[in-house]
């Protein structure tokens, strides 16, 4: 038995060393896929893990508003007494709008400076890397600052406030809970603290619960809606998967693109090596080998080379690591760390070599049907159609070449179909990233896609202010376009809670959200986000029932909004129409459409001069959002380029190993052919026109799909999220540039690979 076993292993060692560069190119393919596979399976699993693992052990708190001292200390109390808050305080913090330079934009905003001697009883900053030296100006900053932000230990950071600016220099990063693109807290030593002048003092009101929206609602109320406020810890949490689970789903996507190649490169190499080595088959079979035993031999180098294959990309996922996670802390501000997780090691080692050892036993069934005299005949093949006669190339009207090339081709269909298959998803790929990179070049297109209509700058006042009377005056200011009157709150309803956008008038929005139907413009109409239109199964023209504080109203659906803003669980409605669910109701901000978005900095610091007492906060909306959406973008090029450079180096690849292959199994022919006086350039053409004219063919079908199919893929990918009415439109002369690109690099690897038949000497054959 045991000889047996060893004797049917020669099959198996004949597969590794005859075919080594065949393998090398499945070594290469598996060893990407599962180190893709591997690194997506450890986001998943292990993101949300570390989130939750750090608001433990740095008690992060479950809401939290900044507001004035006063504002605090009233609603302390009421704070204190309400069951839904198992703990809170009040931290002292200065600040105001400020510009700080953040990567590759100026971010205007409130900007808040915090004592890191003053022991918080929640939220308490992680510290991540620190300088080895003190400085004398040190600042603790958020991760983000780093990995985003562009900023190392020790680089001076400037804080330009409306009243002077501050220079400190980063002694340290810390990882919070609350620290992603867009946080811009900084700690400073105590005295440095009280040293601070001509800056706001303000408090934090921050609290514990066990449900963070019921604590975030009890802050809502005790403070009568003052304030302004972040997301909850469970809005953070949820906001911040979705970002790493974008970043699985692309790797995943790619590992199954591989995966595919695999399959079918795997295939054609298992065919080839039963069609090469069938006279070693019929001998085994012959000496009493059954067809199962010789398929097993036959897989066990797919299954050796599949276990060696999944280590290795798991091991080398390893060097994926830093790049995977500086962009996940460049969004969130946490110091994830990739790691070698054994179970998860185990998941992709077995699914790996489960695969393909049944990819290698599905190819070899055909053996089952072949007998062992056919085998010991050297006729191996399995399930191919033999091409009987031919072309007659004395009545082919085609160049003698080109038709030779063309026979020759239809005697290598299943290396034609690996090439083509390749060929086309990898041209596919990469023009719908280039799609997809071009379509998202517009920033004011994505803002408003992703935000709805983005007003420049939001001012929030006081509620004994004549809210008409400021809404003209600022109209009236140069270089202001327009100023609404607006509201935003979410409301616990019938149907959940929902985010509620109030405007005097939403036909005066500079971008329309609504991809379905129209605004709404009397008092019963409404129109409701696209997660709130899909959970309750709405249309245009629908009557959508809501209930409000134990009052109940009807509206007309006029429309479906796109917009990722409270995950698309949103209503838009005029202020006649929110006063149906609540009579007393008062708009509490201004929206503000500057000619010139750019300089938003300057308006702000305008609009706090000239209203400074009436207003209760006063936001840079565009600075903030872009500055988010940046990480990402920012991105786009990198992935493109290497996308591109993926699809050509497959291509190539798999070229290269078919050509090769081909060359050296008809070296007799070619041989021959030169013998009768071809030339090599006569040779060369018939290579090419047996291959290239799949690589072209399919090339041109593969970014012909992407220009067809790349803007319904790319709506429905985004309708997941909440974003609707966003097509792309497809740069055609691009991706013609893409695929010229992919099939010239295939004609120029094809015509080094057959430089290898200038050393077939008739001569030389006519004596082996």
């Amino acid at each position: 038995m045991v000889m047996r076993m060893l004797a049917g292993l020669i099959l198996a060692r004949r597969n590794l060393r005859k075919r080594f560069g065949q393998l090398s190119v499945l070594f290469l393919l598996l060893t990407l896929t599962s180190g893709l596979i591997y690194s997506a399976l450890l986001v998943i699993f292990t993101y949300g893990s570390h989130f939750d693992r750090l608001a433990t052990e740095t008690k992060a708190q479950s809401a939290y508003r900044v507001v004035w001292p006063e504002q605090a200390d009233v609603a302390e109390n009421s704070i204190a007494q309400d069951a839904r808050v198992q703990g809170h305080e009040l931290v002292a913090v200065k600040g105001g709008r400020g510009s700080i330079r953040f990567g590759s934009h100026d971010f205007d905003g409130l900007i808040l400076l915090q004592d890191r001697d003053e022991e918080a009883q929640f939220g308490h900053p992680r510290k991540v890397r620190e300088a080895p030296t003190s400085y004398e100006s040190p600042v603790w900053v958020p991760l983000s600052f780093e990995t985003q932000g562009g900023y190392e230990l020790g680089d001076e950071i400037k804080v330009d406030f409306s009243e002077r600016e501050y220079v400190f220099q980063i002694q340290g990063f810390v990882e919070v809970v609350h620290g992603g693109s867009g946080s811009f807290f900084l700690w400073i030593g105590g005295e440095q603290f009280r040293q601070l002048e001509g800056l706001t003092e303000l408090r934090i009101v921050q609290a514990v619960g066990a449900d963070s929206i019921e604590v975030d609602r009890a802050l809502e109320e005790a403070l009568d809606g003052a304030g302004l406020a972040w997301n909850n810890l469970q809005d953070v949490k949820e906001n911040l998967l979705i970002g790493a689970r974008l970043v699985a789903a692309l790797m995943v996507g790619l590992a199954v693109l591989l995966v595919g190649i695999s399959f079918v490169l795997a295939r054609f190499v298992m065919k080839s090596l039963i069609l090469e080595d069938s006279a070693a088959i019929g001998v085994l079979r012959a000496s009493g080998y059954t067809s199962g035993m010789v398929m097993r031999q036959l897989s066990f180098s797919y299954v050796l080379l599949a276990f060696v294959a999944a280590v290795a990309g798991m091991l080398g996922s390893i060097a994926l690591f830093g790049r995977l996670e500086s962009l996940l802390s460049s969004q969130s501000g946490l110091n994830w760390k990739g790691a070698i997780v054994p179970w998860l090691v185990g998941v992709v080692l077995l699914s790996t070599v489960v695969i393909f050892a049944f990819t290698a036993m599905g190819a070899a069934i055909g053996l089952r049907r072949v007998g062992v005299v056919e085998l010991l005949r050297g006729r191996g093949r399995l399930n191919v159609r033999r091409w009987r006669g031919g072309s007659r190339l004395s009545r082919s009207l085609l160049p003698l070449s080109m038709a030779m090339g063309f026979r020759m081709a239809r005697q290598h269909v299943a290396q034609n179909i690996v090439v083509g298959v390749t060929a086309v998803t990898l041209s596919f790929s990469a023009a719908f990233i280039l799609c997809l990179a071009t379509g998202v070049s517009d920033r004011e297109n994505v803002l408003n896609r992703i935000n709805g209509d983005l007003p420049d700058v939001r001012m929030a006042l006081n509620e004994s202010v004549d809210m008409a009377d400021i809404q003209k005056s600022v109209l009236s200011m140069s270089g202001v376009s327009n100023v609404l009157l607006t509201h935003s709150e979410v409301q616990e309803t019938d149907s959940g809670r929902i985010l509620f956008q109030v405007t005097e008038d939403p036909g005066d929005y500079r971008f329309n959200p609504v991809y379905e139907g129209d605004l709404p413009r009397e008092a019963d109409e409404i129109v409701v986000g696209h997660g709130l239109a899909a959970k309750e199964g709405l249309r245009p023209g629908d009557i959508h029932t809501v209930s409000l504080g134990g009052v109940t109203s009807n509206y007309r659906v006029t429309g479906i909004a796109t917009g990722m803003r409270f995950a698309g669980v949103f209503v838009i409605l005029t202020g006649d129409a929110y006063r149906r669910l609540q009579p007393e109701f008062q708009y509490s901000s201004l929206s503000v459409y500057l000619v010139d978005p750019a300089e938003s900095g300057k308006y702000i610091g305008e609009l706090s001069n000239v209203f400074k007492e009436k207003i209760r906060t006063l936001i840079d909306v565009r600075s903030g959002i872009e500055v988010e959406l940046s990480t990402y973008l920012d991105r786009l090029p990198a992935l493109v380029f290497g996308m591109v450079i993926l699809a050509m180096f497959m291509v190539a690849l798999v070229i290269v190993l078919i050509v090769s292959a081909m060359i050296s199994k008809l070296r007799l022919e070619l041989g021959v052919k030169k013998a009768l006086g071809f030339t090599q350039g006569n040779l060369m053409k018939q290579v090419e026109f047996a291959f290239l004219p799949v690589v072209f063919g399919s090339t041109l079908l593969g970014t012909g799909l992407a220009v067809v199919l790349a803007s319904p893929l790319f709506e429905f990918l985004l309708g997941l999220t909440g974003i609707r009415g966003f097509p792309l439109n497809p740069p055609v002369p691009w991706i013609a540039f893409l695929g010229a690109g992919i099939c010239g690099f295939a004609w120029l690897v094809t015509w080094a690979v057959g430089q290898r038949m200038r050393g077939i000497v008739p001569r030389e054959l006519l004596t082996e």
